[in-house]
C-alpha cells in the first residue's frame, strides 16, 4: 500500500475466487489489529464465482513498517484458513502526543483535565486550527496556539456528574487545512462509582475439553470513595472456591478457583459485599464462550 499519512485511512479489496469443483461458504473475516475493519461482499461462493474482502487500515499514530492480516475462514478444504496481508509505511506529517485523551478510572464526581499537544513536523504542512470539540456529555476541550499554523495545546475537562461506564469518543480539532479539515483524537477510559471494580464480567473460554477449570481474579479499588473495606465474596457454583485478599493499597482482590470451564458456570455469578452503603453488594457474572474452531462454536 505503500507510504501513508498516519492520520489517513487507507482501503485495500482482495478478490477471493472459488477455483474449486463445489460450493465454498465463507464462515468467518477477522483482522488481526483493531485498525483493521473489513467487509465481505458475499460469503457463499458457488465454483466460477467470486467475491471481495475490502480492508480499511487506520494507520493513527503509526510510524515506520506497518504489517497486518484479514484472516479468512471458510470450508475450503485446501485452505481453510487464509491470511490477506496488508502492508503499509507509516508517515508522519503531524504529531500529537498523547496519542490519545486518557481518563483511566476516573470517579463519576472528579474534575480533572488532560492536555495533549499537536506540533507540525513537516515543513511543507501549515495548520491553522479554527476550534476543539468533545463528542462526549461530561467533557469539554479547549485549544492554546503555541505557535501560529504549527504548534498547538488541546485541553479536556470533566465535567461532573459524568456517566459510569466505558468513556469511548473523540475530540475533534477543525481546522483550514485542505488536507486535514478535521483530525479526530481518540478519547478512552473509565468511569467508576464510588468503587472501581474490574472486570466487570467473567469470561471463561470453552474448547470443549472437559474436567478444566480455571482462575480468575476480580480487583475491587477506591473510587469516589478512598478508603472501604470488602467484608465478603460468594461465588454461586459449589465446586469453586473464593478467597479476599488485601492489596495493600486500599484495594482488594477476589480469587476465584477451581471455576468449571464448562456450560454449567453460564449464567452463574460473583456476589462481592462491602461496607460502602451505595455499592454494599455488587454482582460480576460469569460467562462461558466457545473457543473459535471448537467443537460449541460450529
Amino acid at each position: 500500500m505503500g507510504k501513508i499519512d498516519n492520520l489517513k485511512k487507507a482501503r485495500h479489496t482482495f478478490t477471493l475466487r472459488n477455483e474449486g469443483d463445489g460450493p465454498i461458504e465463507i464462515k468467518h473475516v477477522r483482522s488481526t489489529c483493531g485498525c483493521i475493519l473489513s467487509e465481505l461482499s458475499k460469503s457463499a461462493l458457488q465454483p466460477g464465482k467470486s467475491a471481495e474482502v475490502t480492508a480499511q487500515l487506520d494507520l493513527y499514530g503509526m510510524k515506520g513498517p506497518v504489517r497486518h492480516s484479514v484472516i479468512v475462514e471458510s470450508n475450503d478444504p485446501s485452505k481453510p484458513l487464509l491470511r490477506l496481508t496488508l502492508k503499509a509505511e507509516g508517515v508522519e506529517r503531524i504529531r500529537i502526543e498523547p496519542p490519545l485523551v486518557l481518563f483511566d478510572r476516573i470517579p463519576f464526581n472528579a474534575e480533572r483535565s488532560r492536555s495533549v499537544e499537536i506540533t507540525v513536523v513537516d515543513d511543507e504542512v501549515a495548520l491553522p486550527v479554527d476550534s476543539v470539540e468533545c463528542d462526549l456529555p461530561g467533557f469539554s476541550a479547549s485549544v492554546e496556539t503555541l505557535e501560529d499554523s504549527a504548534r498547538y495545546r488541546l485541553r479536556v475537562s470533566s465535567r461532573p456528574p459524568l456517566q459510569r461506564g466505558k468513556i469511548d469518543g473523540v475530540v475533534t480539532v477543525r481546522t483550514a487545512s485542505e488536507d486535514y479539515p478535521a483530525i479526530d483524537i481518540p478519547l478512552r477510559g473509565t468511569v467508576v462509582g464510588e468503587l472501581a471494580v474490574s472486570p466487570g464480567v467473567i469470561v471463561l473460554v470453552d474448547d470443549g475439553t472437559e474436567g478444566v477449570t480455571a482462575t480468575r481474579l476480580i480487583e475491587v479499588a477506591p473510587g469516589a470513595v478512598k478508603s472501604f473495606r470488602v467484608t465478603g465474596a460468594r461465588v454461586s457454583l459449589e465446586s469453586a472456591e473464593v478467597n479476599v485478599l488485601e492489596t495493600g493499597n486500599g484495594a482488594y482482590v477476589v480469587k476465584l478457583e477451581g471455576l468449571p470451564v464448562s456450560a454449567d458456570s453460564n449464567g452463574a455469578g460473583v456476589t462481592i459485599t462491602t461496607d460502602v452503603a451505595e455499592m454494599s453488594s455488587i454482582s460480576v457474572p460469569i460467562r462461558v464462550v466457545p473457543a473459535q474452531g471448537s467443537p460449541a462454536d460450529r
